[in-house]
């Protein structure tokens, strides 16, 4: 039985050093270094390469090799190699997203010794590169991705997928907007938690509404959390909204990597025109950004027949008032996750659907839950306190300099 040789590559910053380490260690396999054996100050380096690796594993009791480096350009092909040496020749790829491993990279700069961080779009193309070359010569490659600090073999089936996920987060990290509002689920089952807690929005939701077979309008639908929740619920057919060009574009590309049916719109709600009535149109903490607080809620009750806004518990008056005024009552009231902030439902009573269920108990709205809420909130931003503020300022960072 022939000798094994599994020949480890990926971008400076991937992982690969670690992993094939850690792999010779467990299975007891002899840990080349690619560097020790490849001179790169002569011309006639692969000829040397292929000479010293041919010594290594021919006086070596080992039958398994792992070889840590990459492959430049020039050097032989893998047929080759299992000819030339008597091996089994196999692949392993270690990969993260660019951004994760541009920030390992920044690390390792800090040493004078070493260059600069890799550009993102090298790194992509250079991690590219390789898979299409890896896929080509080995059918049982391995496929790891460390982004997550972990080494997660990665089915070469679902590898464009995951790639196509770690690109979108390495966009996401490049983005200038505010990206880390809104919790992202993606398909591989990697999250980002966003600071607004999207999921505890969406227990209440799920809950309080029956999504299944309704048509639903996501006003201010940023990444498309909520969006994709209600096509998941059993949603017919949704439109999400969203007036930033950069939310919606990520909104749509994280549809793609889902195979969604949701229809992504660029669109202001100080201008919004639906052309059809939804059964539930959800406004979720976006009201007030409007600049026409009136126009707005007008076009919004005029979009479907079950309204469910988040808002600020100060905000309550004035979509109760234009509510009455198109005909809608308030069913169905809900506390938020959010200090002061509750979740309402407002139906009119011509619809016919029946989307709303009772309230669980656990998110029956409290007010003196509320008035405490709103007492605290009173207390953190009374200017009181900004001595007290400034001095906790001042003391941290001293703790930070020490």
């Amino acid at each position: 039985m022939a000798k094994q040789l599994l020949i480890v590559v990926g971008e400076s910053g991937s992982g690969k050093t670690t992993i094939a380490k850690k792999y010779a260690n467990e299975r007891n396999d002899l840990y080349l270094d690619f560097d020790t054996l490849f001179n790169y100050k002569t011309r006639d380096n692969p000829p040397t390469f292929i000479g010293r690796l041919a010594s290594v594993i021919s006086s070596s009791p080992e039958e398994c090799f792992i070889l840590d480096g990459y492959w430049p350009e020039g050097l032989p092909t893998p047929a080759y190699l299992e000819s030339a040496l008597n091996v089994e020749v196999h692949w392993c790829l270690c990969f993260a997203a660019p951004h994760v491993i541009q920030r390992r990279q920044a690390r390792k700069a800090r040493d004078p010794l070493r260059s600069s961080p890799t550009a993102r779009d090298v790194i992509q193309k250079t991690t590219e590169k390789l898979f299409f070359t890896i896929t080509t010569v080995d059918e049982n490659a391995l496929f790891i991705d460390t982004t997550n600090d972990t080494a997660e073999i990665v089915d070469k089936n679902l590898l464009a997928q995951r790639w196509g996920e770690l690109l979108l987060l390495s966009d996401i990290d490049a983005s200038g907007y505010d990206k880390g509002y809104q919790d992202i689920e993606l398909p591989s089952g990697t999250a980002l938690k966003g600071y607004s807690d999207s999921a505890k929005t969406w227990e209440r939701l799920s809950a309080a509404l029956d999504f299944k077979g309704a048509q639903v309008l996501d006003i201010g639908c940023f990444h498309g959390f909520f969006s994709f929740k209600a096509e998941e619920a059993g949603a017919k057919y949704v439109v999400g909204i969203e007036q930033s060009p950069e939310a919606r574009s990520i909104a749509h590309r994280i549809g793609w990597l889902k195979n969604s049916k949701v229809w992504f719109q660029l669109g202001d709600i100080d201008y919004l025109q639906p052309p059809r009535e939804y059964d539930i149109v959800l406004v979720l903490n976006m009201i007030h950004h409007v600049k026409n607080i009136d126009a707005s809620l007008a076009h919004i009750f005029g979009s479907g027949r079950t309204i469910v806004f988040e808002i600020d518990l100060a905000q309550e008056g004035i979509i109760i008032q234009h509510a009455a005024n198109h005909g809608f009552q308030l069913t169905t009231r809900l506390a938020s996750h959010r200090e002061t902030r509750e979740i309402i439902i407002l139906k009119h009573p011509t619809y016919q659907g029946n989307v709303i269920r009772s309230i669980p108990s656990q998110y029956q709205f409290d007010y003196a839950r509320y008035r405490l809420q709103k007492l605290k909130k009173d207390i953190k931003s009374s200017a009181m306190l900004y001595p007290i503020k400034y001095l906790v300022r001042l003391y941290r960072q001293w703790k930070r300099n020490s």
